[in-house]
């Protein structure tokens, strides 16, 4: 084999994210979604990411690493090691592929396929999170027999590939680069910087046991089928001239009027990401569980964190809890909501500087207890001595009194009947 992780480098124009797109199309038509997986590193956002978002085969995309979301990556991707350490003492192997085996044998019933981890751009990522880019590499040396990969992909690989990542790296496709020490630093030789033909590559395993120069695919070509998607054909008959240019002998015309509009044309990898997902569908193949999910929205609501009915709730009986949110437990790889039980744990304190969300909780709090318990269930007094944040609540018919600042006696009389 060509060994675990790889080493992809090309300056600008040599085709390097092409060839990326390739390796991974190319991937995922050999391999089922159960085989093969993609986790793809899109330090800048969007480009690479979009083009296979609906690619089976795609288990999720770590963008914006800054801060906190550096260390919630690596989390994730941590606890997708340790998920596959339990699986292997579990079904006592001590490679993927004999776990696979197991998985195709119907003796393992969880999938756990060959996940590739590829950053399109690490230099960028490698400056500004040092320390992420450090533990990536350590993770993806502990995760070789777990058939875990990491493919690295910069433009300039002087100065930025150093000896843990090189070493580590057993297989190297240099495209054309900028200059000979960028070749010496990937291939030891400087045949990558006479590089002239877009796409051109030379494949470098180990200590030069595979040594090859290759060109690689184009997926990028519009997607040109025998037959459009009207079952039309084109029977346009050409004459190439002595200047080879195409002369129209005929026009065929037929199945025009058929054609309301003429649709933009997708390109090969569309076309093969739709097939393929349209195959997923079709065989009804469950997805893989994803080591990465999603950050939290900036915003959730009450339904979308707890669908409910209302009046189902109201004659359910159950004790009187609050839901707070979306809890984020990257080291689990779960998000869960969370509530808290006020038959059983009693009072809430909350405590914030302006501006946190101190009343935005409040408001929330007292919807959620008013969409599940009936006013015979819940009684709710609002005491609003801010900004009126809580008048909108008012209406609510579990909400038997709001009292403001100013209201003394109201206050007062409040007090004495809550001490009796």
């Amino acid at each position: 084999a060509h060994g675990p992780h790889g080493l992809i480098a090309g300056t600008t124009g040599s085709g390097k994210s092409e060839t990326i797109q390739s390796y991974i199309l190319s991937l995922a038509v050999n391999f089922h979604p159960h085989d093969v997986a993609f986790l793809l590193i899109d330090y800048k956002g969007g480009g690479m990411a979009n083009l296979f978002k609906n690619l089976p085969h795609l288990l999720g995309t770590i963008t914006n690493l800054d801060g906190a979301q550096s260390m919630r990556a690596l989390a994730s991707i941590n606890a997708e090691i340790h998920r596959r350490e339990r699986l292997f003492r579990e079904f006592e192997v001590n490679h993927i592929n004999q776990y696979q085996k197991k998985f195709k044998n119907g003796e393992a019933t969880e999938p756990l396929p060959h996940l590739f981890l590829i950053s399109d751009e690490f230099a960028e990522l490698k400056v500004n999170q040092p320390d992420f880019i450090k533990e990536l590499v350590s993770i993806a040396r502990v995760g070789r027999s777990l058939g875990v990969h990491l493919i690295l992909a910069t433009q300039k690989p002087s100065g930025v590939v150093d000896d843990q990542i090189w070493s580590n790296s057993r297989f190297k496709l240099a495209l054309k680069v900028a200059d000979r020490t960028d070749s010496m630093e990937m291939l030891k030789t400087p045949d990558a910087a006479e590089i002239t033909q877009t796409g051109r590559a030379y494949l470098q395993v180990g200590n030069n046991e595979v040594y090859e120069l290759f060109q690689s695919a184009w997926s990028g070509a519009d997607y040109q089928p025998d037959k459009d998607e009207m079952g039309i054909e084109d029977h346009t008959i050409y004459l190439i001239n002595d200047l080879g240019q195409y002369e129209v002998l005929n026009q065929d015309l037929s199945g025009l009027d058929l054609a309301e509009d003429i649709k933009e044309v997708p390109t090969e990898l569309e076309a093969i990401v739709s097939q393929i997902q349209l195959l997923t569908e079709s065989q009804q193949i469950p997805p893989v569980p994803q080591p990465w999910l999603p950050p939290l929205k900036e915003r959730m609501t009450l339904q979308e964190l707890e669908p409910i009915q209302l009046q189902e709730a109201w004659e359910q009986k159950k004790p009187v809890s609050v839901l707070l949110g979306m809890a984020d437990i990257p080291q689990a790889q779960k998000q869960e909501p969370v509530s808290v039980n006020l038959s059983k744990d009693g009072h809430i304190l909350l405590y914030g500087s302006p501006g946190t969300g101190k009343t935005t909780f409040l408001q929330s709090a007292a919807m959620d207890l008013a969409r599940k318990f009936s006013p015979k269930d819940v009684t709710l007094y609002l005491m609003d001595f801010g900004t009126n944040g809580l008048a909108p609540l008012g209406q609510l018919p579990q909400v038997a009194d709001t009292l403001l600042l100013d209201q003394t006696e109201k206050i007062a009389k409040f007090v004495r009947i809550m001490e009796r």
